[in-house]
């Protein structure tokens, strides 16, 4: 009798030391969640940092120097080389990403002229049309210069949001018990710093002046794995990162990460159908000039190798 009321016992106290190690871990993990989550319920200091970003970015452009007109020529000239730089830097635009070529593949289209006939366009035939809007809106250049501005600014949230994600999750945060107060209270600011960081970049700002394609595939896988961590989105991660790889090829190798974060089967089946509902719809509109031009233009580099003016001039 006294061995089955000492194996009760300690199976009793096994009991509640899992009750209560359980809940502590889910009252810290919850403790961790708002204080990490609570930092996005400051909406005047995101506005703030926005409505600055968005005011750098467009008062930059040489394309806006009449918009915003300054006294000083100086100051007007200096604008006007600054978007020239970017332009003509690589490390900021390459021809895969430049704003000029798609200005040009735009311009054929409108003009029913193939765009990938001399190889001066290397951007997807429906990533053209959907940047055509942006073009024939007006003669200004306010509209896309706006687009890249407001398309930095969702990729900025979406880091923010990734690191509150992870660090509020119990499978990867660390425990807090232990942590000193500086660093608990540092942890609680870094989506905030995160968002900043990136929007006030200086190379970030100079890919923007530049209008660099790159953020568009950027956004695409980035949402890709915001939504594979927020879990139970798995369609529509697949479907982001199948336009990420429309738009280039080489985000296909984060699937594999993606499938391990949910259901993987329908990460990939998603992801595989929307690449190929965009690539069949190009094919079908635009013949299979637009493949070599587009997917093996790194392992060619046709047409790179000496100077191409286009048609636009």
């Amino acid at each position: 009798m006294t061995d089955e009321k000492a194996s009760s016992t300690l199976s009793t106290l096994s009991t509640l030391s899992t009750t209560s190690s359980s809940s502590a871990r889910s009252a810290s993990s919850a403790k961790h969640s708002s204080a990490v989550v609570s930092l996005w319920h400051r909406p005047t200091l995101l506005a703030a940092v926005v409505v600055l970003a968005l005011l750098v970015r467009i008062t930059s452009h040489d394309g806006l120097v009449d918009l915003f007109p300054v006294s000083d020529q100086k100051s007007n000239s200096h604008r006007s080389s600054l978007a020239s730089w970017a332009l003509q830097t690589p490390s900021l635009s390459t021809p895969l990403s430049s704003w000029s070529r798609v200005s040009e593949g735009v311009w054929r289209l409108q003009h029913d002229i193939d765009p990938y006939a001399t190889n001066a366009v290397h951007h997807p035939p429906l990533l053209l049309l959907a940047f055509q809007p942006l073009l024939a809106l007006s003669s200004s250049q306010l509209p896309s210069i706006l687009a890249f501005a407001l398309l930095d600014v969702f990729v900025a949230f979406v880091l923010g949001s990734i690191y509150a994600l992870v660090y509020s999750s119990e499978r990867y945060a660390p425990p807090l018990d232990h942590v000193p107060s500086l660093y608990r209270k540092l942890a609680s600011q870094l989506p905030f710093l995160i968002f900043c960081c990136y929007l006030l970049h200086p190379w970030i700002f100079g890919s923007n002046l530049a209008r660099s394609t790159t953020v568009v595939q950027t956004a695409c896988w980035l949402s890709a794995l915001w939504l594979a961590l927020r879990g139970g989105r798995e369609i529509l991660a697949g479907m982001c990162l199948g336009l990420a790889c429309y738009v280039d090829l080489f985000p296909l190798y984060l699937l594999p990460a993606l499938a391990l974060m949910g259901n993987g089967r329908k990460t990939i089946l998603s992801c595989l159908i929307t690449l190929a509902v965009l690539i069949s719809a190009s094919l079908f509109l635009f013949g299979s000039s637009w493949v070599r031009a587009c997917y093996f233009v790194v392992a060619t580099m046709d047409g790179e190798l000496r100077p191409n003016t286009g048609l636009v001039w």
